[in-house]
């Protein structure tokens, strides 16, 4: 039945499915089947404009009150012929959730199954940090297959050299497949999403085009770089020239750090600090104004910025 379509389409929805399929399991003579129910119409949409199901449409109004769940709008649902049942057990997904695993899915063509997955079980988000002008970001996937979660760390492991973990979700029957590396992230986005006429559920695309954003405006203002980026001795070199002091040489010169001076001298940084501190030498300091903080601020940020530039060049960024 699958085989006569893209096999990137047929990824893409065995990797929804392993998610968000129900099982329906045969009872007597009658053959297990899947079923989808989604809040969300361009998934559905896209399902029924891409595979050969019946034209009628149901809605549902997904409540579980025992769940304290009580759903604000009405889901599409729609069941699988039996004629796909043979190639759904044959990707591994023709089985209750627990049991569901990756089978039969190309190497080039995970990305899709990935991509129909976060679609349905996972989830890309990004907030601010509260202990800095920095933001945090995170990708989850919830399942109760660790056999499937498994595969998908693996996957991540070896193909983007991305670190994972698995954890239990509390009390319930589910683990938490996650990473929060912020250039992991990116990464994973980047690979999903890579092929733009694949997308099929835009808010969450959405998201990872917003911590996209975030990233590009506060590595441009100087917020925001990689930490194998700001551990370099480079990196260093230029923060450490900071200093909320004017330095003063013996003839009267005023430079904004001690290491421009001790540079303009043929000095030693360190020697040329205490040499100003302490008023030895004929060198002495002043605190810098605040227009004066506010223009070598904006020196040091283009001076990063002008580094970054060069260190990107050989070095993979986030």
């Amino acid at each position: 039945m699958l085989d006569k379509i893209d096999s990137k389409k047929v990824a893409y929805l065995i990797g929804y499915l392993a998610g968000d399929g129900n099982y329906q399991g045969g009872n007597f003579k009658r053959t297990d089947r899947l079923s989808f129910t989604t809040a969300d119409k361009e998934i559905y949409l896209w399902i029924v404009e891409n595979f050969p199901l019946s034209t009628g449409v149901r809605t549902v109004r997904g409540n579980n009150e025992k769940l304290g769940i009580f759903a604000t709008k009405d889901s599409f649902v729609k069941t699988f012929p039996t004629t796909y049942s043979e190639d759904f057990n044959k990707y591994g997904i023709l089985c209750k959730k627990v049991d569901r695993s990756i089978h039969n899915i190309k190497k080039q063509d995970m990305k899709y199954w990935l991509l129909g997955f976060l679609d349905s079980d996972g989830m890309i988000s990004w907030s601010q940090r509260t202990d800095r002008n920095r933001i945090s970001a995170k990708v989850n996937f919830t399942h109760p297959s660790t056999k499937l979660l498994e595969k998908v760390q693996t996957f991540l492991r070896d193909e983007l050299n991305i670190p994972s973990s698995i954890k239990p979700k509390g009390l319930e029957n589910c683990f938490v497949l996650s990473f929060s590396k912020i250039g992991d992230v990116k990464r994973f986005g980047d690979f999903v999403y890579s092929d733009k006429s694949a997308i099929v559920l835009e808010r969450k695309h959405r998201v990872y085009l917003s911590l996209l954003d975030q990233i590009t405006t506060r590595t441009e203002e100087g917020t925001m770089y990689p930490k194998e980026f700001m551990e370099s001795p480079e990196y260093g070199g230029i923060v450490g020239t900071y200093s909320k002091y004017i330095f003063i040489s013996p003839d009267g010169k005023e430079f904004p750090s001690a290491g421009i001076a001790a540079t303009a001298y043929n000095e030693d940084r360190k020697t040329v600090s205490r040499w100003c501190r302490m008023g030895q030498k004929g060198w002495s300091s002043r605190e810098k104004t605040e227009s004066e903080k506010e223009d070598f601020d904006k020196y040091v940020k283009r001076k990063i910025k002008q580094l970054f530039k060069t260190w990107s060049e050989t070095n993979e960024v986030y």
